[in-house]
Formats: C-alpha cells, structure tokens, sequence
C-alpha cells in the first residue's frame, strides 16, 4: 500500500567517490518499512558514484533513520492520510487532485537544491509524473528505474474499468517519454513493458540490488533440510500466492511429506487465510507475517524449494537471495527471471502459474535426481553476477552515460 506521509530529503556528504557528480534519488509509493535494506544498499551504492548525494522519499522507515548518518531535513508536505488504492473509488478524483497538489510542493522543496546533476527514480510511475515534468523543465537528467508496471498488474484485476486502465497507461507512457534514460533489469523486462517506442533511451541494467553471499548463505547443507516449500512476498494478486496455496491440494499422495511455509504481508491476507483454511491439507501449511530481513536467511536455509507464481516481476531481490542460499527456486518466468532461472540447470521455471501447473512442478522440482548440482549451481550464479562489486560497476556505466 502507498501512504501519504510527510518527505524527507537526506543530504550526505560523501567521500571516496568515483565521479564528481551530484545525484537526488527519489523513492515514491511507500511506505518503505519492509525494504529497509534496499534503502540501505542504495544510500551504499551512491557512496562510490556520486560527490553529493540526496534522497527524496516519502515515508521514510524509523528503523532506517536510526541507520543513516545523516541530517534530515523535513519539508513538511503533509499528504491526505488515505492510501492510493482509494483512489479508485467513487473520491478518487478529488484525492488525486490533492496528491498531484502535494507532489507540487514536493517538488518545489526538491529544487531548492539547484546543484543536483541527475535525479533518478526508483519507484512511484505513474504517479510522480509531475516531478518529472519539473525536473525536465529545469533541464535536469532524469532516470527512471522500471522494474514493474502497475498497469500491466492492474489488468488482472476485473474490479478496474478499461478506462481507468487507458489513463493509468497513458500516464505511464508519458514519464517514460519524458526521461533521459529508462533502466530496465534485462531485455525481457524490456520486452514485458512494451518499451519498445523507447528503444534508444532504455538501458539493460541487470539487477538493482546486490546480494550480500556472506550473510545469504547455505548454513544448512541442501541434504540435511526437511522437505519445505515456502512462499516469500507480498499478498498481493499479482504475486500469485492464492494460486500457491491452491496448488497445495493437487499434489499427489506422494507429496505428503512435504510441508509448505509463507511469510508474508498485504491487502489480500484475509483471502489468504481464507484459502489456507479450506484446504485438505491446511494443517501441513504454516504463516507467518512479514518478518525482519535479517532472519530471511535462516528461513531460506529451511526450504528445500522457493516458489514465486508472479504474474508480473522485474528481478526479485527475493529469488537472489534464495538462490544464494542454495535454494532452487521454482518461478513463473515473466519479467528478467528467465534470465537469470535456467530450467533444470539452476532453478525451475514454471510454464503458468495455474494451481496444477504449480503443483505438477512443485513435484517435479522436490524429486529431480540432480537437485543438489541446482542447488549450488544457483549459489555460484549468484556470486559471480550478483556481487556488491559487479552491482557496481553497473550503476557507474548507467550514471556514467548520463553525467
């Protein structure tokens, strides 16, 4: 969910810098509470790219706060105190008629700082078109970071009108023409979003997060874990975990040594309570709420297989993290996963995610002769493409290409 809340700027003063350059980031659409850590890793990132450095967000997270060692300042830009998803009801006009005013001020407060080179946004299109605008207008460079589409998400959902759907992308549309550079995670990210009008300003990124292989590491050998299958994520529609747990009854007599684990939090938890509940096989599934990222690891080490039955994703941070731990992952291959999943060699790749697809891989994937060889197959993957060094370099050629 989206809260309006009030806009920090953190203005770091950084040493030990490649490039004498000036960034602002800008993290929109939180609250940011549940990926502390990326924050974290971002503000790390920018310590080696950039001379100056500020970060424009909403909502920042109280535990990250405490972390940074930095002023903030608060530009006290006060929001409704209602989340974006009421938008859509019968208000939704006269709310976004105030969050644009807000995003007015916000952006007023951001240009105070006339010395900022490139501004880069991570999250929030469509909706922080208006700063975009502005930052163009004052002849900023500007990219966008687009991981996901909130419309191609929204078109799984009967409860949007097709009109809304249409202005919803067309104001997409319109940030994307509007940047200097669109990063996208891997080509098939590219090909997900439609981008190709905009083929000349897109950039493969690869991943925007790095993996620490320290801490996200195999503490339990692959052979000595209890047969588990979890689910990690959001409870959202577009994540695809009512269809996991639907799956659960569809696998085979077989299968009942297995166990299922889901952690997680979000709008649809009550339906996956709800679904949980009616299963033959609910007392074999266990729930927990969103948990600190600092014990994500030791989950991880507890399953045998990670399931992500996306219908839309850039590159989870949440498969890398699996997979640094030795943990096949089974995924629906939208966005760049395929890019990273190679089918039977380290990962699976699920053809749909339709409850008995999920449930036919599932057995597949817990019984496959070489499943140890994926396991460290997909460990090794990770150190060698996903490192602090290689995420890097990376961030330093996209700012590079437009200091």
């Amino acid at each position: 969910m989206t809260r309006f809340g009030k806009i920090f700027i953190e203005n770091l003063n950084l040493g030990n810098c490649m490039n004498s350059i000036q960034i602002c980031l800008v993290m929109f659409g939180g609250p940011f509470d549940t990926i502390c850590h990326r924050i974290e890793q971002r503000i790390r990132i920018f310590q080696h790219i950039s001379t100056k450095f500020y970060l424009l967000i909403d909502k920042m997270p109280n535990t990250c706060k405490n972390l940074l060692s930095c002023s903030i300042i608060d530009l006290n830009v006060n929001y409704p105190n209602n989340t974006i998803h009421i938008i859509s009801t019968k208000n939704r006009f006269f709310l976004y008629m105030l969050y644009l005013l807000s995003l007015l001020k916000m952006v007023k407060s951001l240009f105070k700082y006339k010395s900022v080179d490139i501004i880069i946004f991570s999250s929030g299109i469509p909706f922080i078109l208006p700063l975009i605008i502005q930052s163009r207008i004052l002849r900023k460079k500007v990219i966008v970071m687009a991981g996901g589409s909130i419309f191609y998400s929204s078109l799984m959902d009967i409860k949007k009108n097709l009109f809304y759907l249409k202005i919803l992308r067309f104001f997409e549309l319109l940030c994307y023409y509007s940047v200097t550079t669109i990063a996208v995670e891997s080509e098939k990210s590219e090909r997900n979003l439609n981008l190709y009008k905009f083929k000349n300003k897109v950039k493969i990124f690869g991943s925007f997060v790095y993996i620490d292989t320290d801490k996200f590491s195999p503490s339990i050998a692959y052979e000595n874990r209890k047969f588990i299958v979890g689910f990690i994520g959001g409870f959202f529609n577009n994540k695809g975990i009512l269809n996991f747990v639907r799956s659960i009854d569809y696998l085979s007599s077989s299968s009942n040594n297995i166990s299922y684990l889901i952690i997680g939090d979000g709008p649809i938890k009550e339906s996956v309570k709800a679904t949980i509940n009616s299963q033959n096989s609910f007392n074999r599934i266990h729930l927990i709420s969103w948990v600190s990222h600092n014990d994500i690891p030791s989950f991880l080490n507890e399953m045998r297989l990670l399931v992500v039955p996306s219908y839309s994703e850039g590159i989870p941070a949440i498969i890398l993290e699996a997979m640094s731990c030795g943990t096949p992952v089974l995924s629906t291959s939208v966005g760049g996963i395929s890019d990273i999943i190679k089918d039977g060699k380290n990962g699976f790749i699920l053809e749909s995610n339709t409850p008995e697809c999920i449930a036919k891989k599932i057995e597949i994937a817990m019984n496959y002769y070489n499943i140890q060889k994926i396991s460290k197959n997909a460990r090794d993957v990770i150190k060698k493409e996903y490192s602090y060094k290689e995420i890097i370099q990376r961030y330093d050629i996209i700012i590079n290409k437009n200091g």
